[in-house]
C-alpha cells in the first residue's frame, strides 16, 4: 500500500522545500495543522489525566515525549511560514500570514495554559526520579514558559492576557513589514568609482546588475557594469554587509549605515506609534503575571 506523504508544510522535520510552500498551501494547511495538535493534545490531556491519581510519580516518558511532539511541529511549520514572510516578502504571503497568526497565537497560548500539563511537569519535576541536568533544566525552562504565558490567571484574565497577546503579535508583524517595506524603498546610485573602491569584484556586480533593475544607465546612456558603473547600494544584506564591510569611502559608509538604523522611523512608513503601542502593552502584558 502507497502513503500519502503529507503536504511540505505540515512534514515537521528536516529542510523544506520552500518552492512547495504558496500562499494557498499555507492557508489550507495551517488550520489542518492546528486541528490535528488539538487532537494530540486532547489525547495526552486525557492520558495524563488518568495517570495523574494513579501514579505517585510520572517518569520523562510520560510527558516530554509528546509535549515536545505537539511543541516542535507547530514550531516547525509555523517557522517556515515566517521565514517566508520574511526573505520572499509578498502581499499575498503577508496576507495569508496576517490570517493565520492569531490561530498560531491561540494554540500556543492554549498549549501553554494547559493545568493538566502543568500539573504533570509539577509532579514530574517534584517527584520524578530525574538525575539529568539537562532534563532538570529542559523541565524548569517548561514550567517558567507556562507561567510567562498565563497558566496561573484567573479566567478573565487569561482572557485579557490572550487577546493581548494577540495584538502584539500583530503589531509585531506590522513592524517587520514595515521595516521589509523600508528597506525595499531605500538605495543610493553611485556613479565614481572612488565611491566603491575595496569593494571586491562579486560586490561591485551585485550593486551594478541592482543599478541595471532599476533602469539606470551609465553617462554615456550603457547599462551599468561591474567595472565602470553606475552602482545601486541599498539596505538589503547582499549589498549592505558587502558595501559597508570593505568600502573605503567614510562618507559614503556613514550615510548607508544612517539609512540603515533609522530604516521606518519617519514618514509614511513609520514605526514610532507602533513601538509605543507594543511599550506599553507589554507592560499590562506583564503586569498580570505572577511571578
Amino acid at each position: 500500500m502507497t502513503s500519502i506523504k503529507p503536504a511540505e508544510l505540515l512534514k515537521g522535520e528536516g529542510l523544506p522545500d520552500y518552492d512547495k510552500i504558496t500562499p494557498n498551501e499555507i492557508s489550507e494547511n495551517i488550520p489542518k495543522l492546528i486541528k490535528e495538535l488539538n487532537e494530540k493534545l486532547n489525547k495526552f490531556e486525557e492520558q495524563l489525566e488518568k495517570q495523574l491519581p494513579t501514579k505517585s510519580s510520572l517518569s520523562w516518558e510520560d510527558v516530554m515525549p509528546q509535549l515536545y511532539e505537539i511543541g516542535e511541529k507547530l514550531r516547525w511549520s509555523w517557522g517556515v511560514v515566517s521565514h517566508l514572510n520574511a526573505v520572499c516578502n509578498s502581499s499575498e504571503l503577508r496576507e495569508v500570514h496576517s490570517s493565520q497568526q492569531p490561530t498560531i497565537v491561540r494554540f500556543s497560548n492554549q498549549l501553554a495554559q494547559n493545568e493538566v500539563i502543568y500539573k504533570a511537569l509539577s509532579n514530574l519535576k517534584k517527584h520524578g526520579s530525574i538525575k539529568d541536568e539537562t532534563q532538570i533544566r529542559i523541565i524548569d525552562t517548561e514550567l517558567i514558559t507556562m507561567k510567562n504565558k498565563g497558566i496561573g490567571l484567573e479566567a478573565d484574565e487569561k482572557a485579557l492576557f490572550n487577546s493581548r497577546s494577540e495584538r502584539l503579535a500583530e503589531l509585531s508583524t506590522t513592524f517587520s513589514n514595515n521595516v521589509l517595506d523600508a528597506t525595499k524603498n531605500w538605495s543610493l546610485l553611485l556613479k565614481n568609482k572612488s565611491e566603491v573602491e575595496g569593494l571586491p569584484e562579486r560586490a561591485l556586480e551585485t550593486l551594478a546588475h541592482a543599478a541595471k533593475e532599476a533602469g539606470d544607465k551609465d553617462e554615456e546612456g550603457n547599462d551599468p557594469s561591474a567595472s565602470n558603473g553606475p552602482w545601486r547600494v541599498g539596505l538589503d544584506m547582499p549589498r549592505y554587509i558587502p558595501f559597508q564591510t570593505y568600502a573605503k569611502d567614510r562618507r559614503v559608509r556613514e550615510k548607508v549605515y544612517k539609512a540603515f538604523v533609522s530604516r521606518a522611523s519617519d514618514g509614511k512608513i513609520n514605526n514610532k506609534k507602533i513601538i509605543e503601542e507594543i511599550l506599553d502593552r507589554k507592560m499590562q502584558f506583564f503586569g498580570h503575571l505572577n511571578f
